[in-house]
């Protein structure tokens, strides 16, 4: 009833646990040793009770933090509740049911089966009457919904949505944790008190409570002619003067009414507002001039009505410089009893060497000013340099641009990395795995570093149950991949959760023109730490900073995993040459990449631990110039920019870093040669048989999107589901289509899709870009299954009309494994034709049972439709339609005389509602 504890589940050796006050503000950690993984925590009100997981149950006594007991149970125990009732503990099946009921030395009382499911905490409900079980679960749209479960029959009684709108700042990629259920949060209620992992506590009111009287929870038998004392506890604590009134029931199996007694608690006298605020001084550390650093003060009132707070009350003083300034909203504010105000202080040095100033706050009760110390460090700000800027163009005239920053200057010794050198998270599989993680410098980067040597490597490593190696790799610039493996060395042992410095056995000599791989293979043993591979918060630098080697292929884990935009917490050391260099002994073997094929890489799926940590970067942002002129209007916060619309001619670009008190020196200028064909006129006809993309400047978000010997007929383009991808969106952009002149434009095209599972959402989407914005015509979802060719059409006047348009078409979705590929050919964007011309060269010839049509195309036709009748003047019967001209082959069982007169249709837009009569070979 003083503090909430929270506990760090993915730990190794003792066991870590977070302390806070009642209104969340954290307070202080500290470790008991003998086990970790705590992955859910009850009280009794005498210990706390901890499940890692496994069949023992951990007892606690968090005030003098110390392990008292430890007991077996016979489940593999993951959540967690204890049942005042029946003073015993209810356990999960690891994430699932049945539940267990077991007494405090874990014999099984009774077990429970549930339809919940993904249960990572749950607590018993002993407050609002309804003896029932609270679950914290990972389903729902945002991973976090709790389900209340009767604790007599196992059934769902209600379920809540948690979502952004009951939680903001909740996101998908979330998970909810532990979940308890409490007093004492706010006065007169009971609280559902739940964890979203590594991002929020939050409580739900549950229901109203007496605070002022509470009675110890009871459940047993009075014998014939015994007696129990019920012992009932008053309280005035966090309430104001008044009456209070109320009934203790008591519940029992004896032929008379249940027991209702009146309780009745008089408060008398003043209660006073007392001011109190944490913490009461603040020393900031060192930081980089002009770069801020924020503090969050909280007051509360430990009495009674009102603390009243304005923004009158609160100054700093002693600050001559100006290095600390205060952040306050919500004023003016008036607490209650527990009320609190959260306010912060930011400390961003304008100047080098040591600051102090004073908060001063007027406490709001006439009576005095609180007087808070802050201090700090100011320190020169450190700078790094833009390197490797390279540019591609897309669509003709559209240039994508990017660069990396590399810390100290270059041809001088120091450590080069693309991490902000705070870890944020662990990347790995969440299972037993093998992979590679890498940094590259091109040639480029390491151009003015060529004489010096490679010595020493530090990363991150956040598994106690991994092998690792370190490796060095060499190969082309433009390679996601390296081609040569040159070093490798495994390391004994590493200590987790922190840089960890290694020497190299042999420093490695660098080279012009040779781009250099740096990382490290990560053996993933079994073990409680199955995230191995620690990385900063991100933005990646794609390509450089982000490269993983996982199931056989190299990766860009930004491009691959949309949801780990990071960068791997790996640096290189070089240094000035010495005696120590070494030009020999290299490894240099190839490096052979493979596909591990679509069963193998089922669950072969890279993800984070989900428990980050908050980090901040130095650098600003960066700006862009063209030709001397900055093209962005905002900071651009990463290392990459798309610069649309880019005149023909020679451009030259440079790109210059922001910090807060100065800028890095502006990078080599990178000469970009745009010679931009004019829009495609109409109309229109793509049919892959250009058997490319670039012919006709088609733009491919990834490399999914291919030529494909499957088309309608062949060659088509398709999107694969390999690479997988997963929580992707993925187009394939046109280039521009010039529809001057023209008031009205049809778009059509062919589709299919074989699909391979139904279990995620997979979308094909269509849309046309007006100019300013794109607009969405249409889509299919894989989840109604394969499908053969389909012929669609669209009037896209009110978009392309008169104007530079542009089409594409968007895979999106959870998980490319579950597609093998949509299928897309025949893309025609032209004026609509009210009418086609008729075929006038229909043949036929016959030979033994078969029928053979045969006629030339009809210019724009889409489709040809075929009748059969007994007379020339009879009537027609519809056969079906053929999507091609000549050459069509039936049985002459189809006609079913001695003579039949054959009619047939050429037409455009959507197909005609009939068989189609060459399914078998467009199958084929």
């Amino acid at each position: 009833d003083k503090y909430i504890y929270t506990s760090k589940w993915n730990g190794s050796g003792s066991q870590r646990f977070f302390r806070y006050s009642l209104e969340g503000e954290y307070l202080e950690h500290f470790d008991i040793e003998g086990f970790s993984g705590i992955r859910d925590l009850t009280y009794d009100g005498r210990y706390f009770y901890g499940a890692n997981a496994t069949s023992t149950i951990y007892v606690m006594d968090f005030d003098n933090e110390e392990l008292v007991r430890s007991f077996s149970v016979p489940v593999t125990a993951r959540g967690i509740a204890y049942d005042a009732d029946r003073e015993a503990l209810w356990l999960t099946n690891n994430f699932s049911g049945p539940l267990r009921l077991v007494d405090l030395d874990g014999t099984q009382i009774s077990s429970l089966s549930v339809s919940a499911s993904s249960l990572t905490g749950i607590a018993y409900d002993s407050h609002s009457g309804a003896g029932s079980i609270w679950a914290n679960t990972q389903m729902g749209e945002y991973g976090n919904n709790l389900v209340q479960i009767n604790a007599q029959t196992g059934a769902t009684i209600s379920t809540v949505e948690v979502n952004p709108e009951l939680l903001p700042g909740l996101d998908e990629s979330d998970l909810g944790g532990g979940i308890e259920s409490v007093t004492g949060i706010v006065p007169g209620y009971a609280t559902i008190l739940a964890n979203v992992q590594n991002v929020m506590m939050y409580g739900l009111e549950l229901c109203p409570v007496a605070s002022w009287a509470s009675v110890p929870a009871r459940y047993g038998v009075v014998q014939p002619g015994a007696s129990a004392t019920v012992d009932v506890e008053f309280s005035a604590v966090g309430i104001g003067a008044g009456e209070y009134n109320g009934n203790l029931q008591i519940s029992h199996n004896a032929p008379t009414e249940t027991v209702n007694l009146p309780l009745t608690l008089n408060v008398s006298g003043d209660w006073d507002p007392i001011f109190s605020i944490t913490p009461e001084s603040w020393a900031y550390g060192q930081s980089e001039t002009l770069n801020p650093i924020s503090k969050e003060f909280v007051i509360r009132n430990l009495g009674g009505p009102y603390l009243e707070l304005d923004t009158a009350n609160f100054s700093i003083s002693s600050d001559n410089e100006g290095n600390f300034a205060l952040e306050l909203c919500d004023l003016p504010v008036a607490l209650d009893y527990r009320g609190v105000y959260r306010f912060n202080v930011v400390f961003a040095p304008v100047s080098d060497g040591e600051k102090t100033a004073i908060l001063n706050i007027q406490d709001g009760l006439g009576r005095s000013i609180q007087q808070i110390t802050l201090s700090g460090t100011g320190i020169p700000e450190a700078i790094g340099e833009v390197v490797n800027l390279q540019a591609s163009v897309s669509n003709g005239n559209e240039v994508q641009l990017t660069w990396g920053l590399i810390s100290g200057d270059p041809a001088t010794p120091g450590w080069m990395h693309y991490d902000n050198g705070v870890n944020h998270d662990g990347i790995g599989t969440g299972n037993v795995a093998n992979f590679d993680v890498a940094i590259k410098f091109t040639a480029t980067d390491l151009w003015s570093y060529a004489g010096m040597q490679l010595e020493k490597i530090r990363f991150f490593p956040v598994s106690g149950n991994t092998d690792y190696s370190l490796k060095l790799w060499t190969g082309a610039d433009a390679d996601l991949a390296p081609s040569t493996l040159l070093y490798t060395q495994p390391i004994a042992s590493v200590i987790a959760d922190q840089w960890n410095e290694i020497l190299l056995d042999t420093p490695y000599p660098l080279q012009q023109g040779q781009a250099l791989w740096i990382g490290y293979n990560s053996d993933v043993q079994d073990g409680a730490d199955m995230y191995p591979a620690g990385c900063d918060s991100g933005p990646a630098v794609v390509g450089r900073g982000d490269l993983i080697a996982l199931g056989g292929n190299w990766q860009s884990m930004a491009t691959q995993y949309e949801n780990l935009n990071y960068n791997w917490n790996l640096q290189a050391y070089v240094n000035e040459a010495n005696n120590l260099m070494s030009v020999g002994n290299w490894l240099n073997e190839p490096v052979q990449e493979r596909s591990l094929g679509k069963e193998a890489m089922r669950d072969l799926v890279l993800a984070s631990s989900g428990n980050p940590k908050p980090a901040t970067r130095a650098l600003k942002g960066y700006n862009v110039y063209r030709n001397g002129m900055q093209v962005n209007s905002e900071l651009v916060p990463s290392p990459s920019y798309l610069d649309l619309g880019v005149p023909n001619g020679i451009q030259s670009y440079t790109v210059q870093g922001v910090y807060y008190s100065q800028l890095t020196p502006m990078s080599d200028a990178l000469e970009v040669e745009i010679n931009a064909a004019p829009p495609h006129s109409l109309p229109f006809l793509e049919d892959w048989s250009s058997e490319d993309l670039a012919t006709n400047y088609w733009t491919a978000g990834a490399a999914n999107w291919a030529i494909s010997p499957v088309g309608n007929p062949e060659p088509g383009v398709h999107f694969s589901w390999d690479p997988r991808v997963q929580n992707y969106e993925i187009p394939l952009s046109s280039y521009s289509f010039d529809a001057t002149g023209k008031d009205n434009v049809e778009l059509s095209f062919n589709i299919a899709l074989d699909n391979y599972d139904t279990s995620t959402i997979n979308l094909m989407l269509w849309d046309v870009w007006n100019g300013t914005e794109w607009i969405r015509l249409g889509g299919y979802n894989s989840q109604n299954g394969s499908f053969g060719w389909r012929h669609l059409s669209y009037d896209i006047s009110e978009h392309a009309a008169n104007r530079i348009f542009k089409i594409r078409f968007v895979a999106l979705g959870e998980d490319s494994f579950d597609i093998n590929h949509w299928f897309i050919d025949n893309i025609k964007v032209r004026e609509p034709l009210a009418t086609v011309a008729a075929v006038n060269d229909l043949s036929i010839s016959i030979t033994g049972d078969n029928i053979t049509l045969d006629w030339s195309p009809v210019p724009n036709a889409d489709w040809y439709w075929i009748y059969k009748a007994d007379t020339p003047n009879g009537d027609f019967e519809s056969l079906g339609y053929v999507i091609q001209a000549g050459d069509l082959t039936l049985p002459l069982s189809m006609f079913g005389t001695e003579r039949a007169f054959i009619r047939m249709t050429a037409g455009t837009g959507s197909f005609p509602r009939a068989p189609r009569l060459d399914e078998a070979a467009a199958a084929k």
